[in-house]
């Protein structure tokens, strides 16, 4: 590949990525039903026949938006974990930072994020030639969240039984679970009382020091 056409290739992914950024916003805004081309046209300084450069429909740049959304809150979190992990924290110093993602997960932001991501997974089928990408998304998480309980199994802090794969996929449930309470009656839990039901899954998940 010469390297005109390496700029080229490199440029042309940057103005992708900023479609897809000022898509996920308005998505996020308007929600999926209320997301409009003239309208991310008209932001961009754009015409839409020029936005179909980048996307086979409305429907593909609708799920390529929220999955690059999506994936940058995914690496975000996975950044966390990995740090975390490198730290070889304590018990109480891990429930801190998952207190915090919890916490984040209770927000009526991350609520609103949810019920995007929730609806635009009915696009998926349509698109097949996603799922690799939404598995490989997925895989990360668990192996950043693995790589941090590994942690607690090399020094042997896990309660007995437990095991860092087990203990990576409950706190993903604990994490991504939350999509039930959006799915649910507005008063059907108090955010102090769930978080302690959190704190003692968690804390079941090691040995009594």
């Amino acid at each position: 590949m010469s390297e005109l056409k390496a700029t080229g290739d490199a440029k042309a992914k940057l103005k992708k990525d900023v479609v897809l950024d000022a898509a996920f916003t308005i998505i996020f805004e308007d929600g999926l039903t209320g997301f409009r081309l003239k309208r991310l046209a008209a932001e961009l300084g754009m015409t839409i026949p020029n936005l179909y450069r980048y996307f086979d429909d409305r429907k593909h740049l609708i799920y390529e938006a929220c999955a690059h959304g999506f994936a940058k809150q995914s690496r975000a979190n996975i950044d966390i974990l990995r740090k975390l992990a490198a730290e070889e924290p304590t018990v109480d110093e891990a429930w801190r930072v998952f207190e915090t993602l919890y916490h984040g997960a209770l927000s009526p932001f991350t609520a609103r994020s949810r019920k995007v991501r929730f609806q635009s997974m009915a696009i998926l089928s349509e698109y097949p030639t996603m799922r690799p990408w939404l598995e490989a998304e997925m895989v990360q998480m668990h192996q950043a969240s693995r790589e941090l309980f590994s942690t607690f199994e090399r020094r042997g802090l896990l309660a007995t039984g437990v095991t860092s794969d087990a203990a990576a996929i409950l706190f993903r449930s604990m994490l991504n679970g939350m999509i039930i309470l959006d799915l649910g009656p507005a008063d059907a839990h108090v955010d102090v009382e769930l978080l302690t039901v959190l704190r003692r899954m968690f804390f079941s998940l090691f040995k009594e020091l």
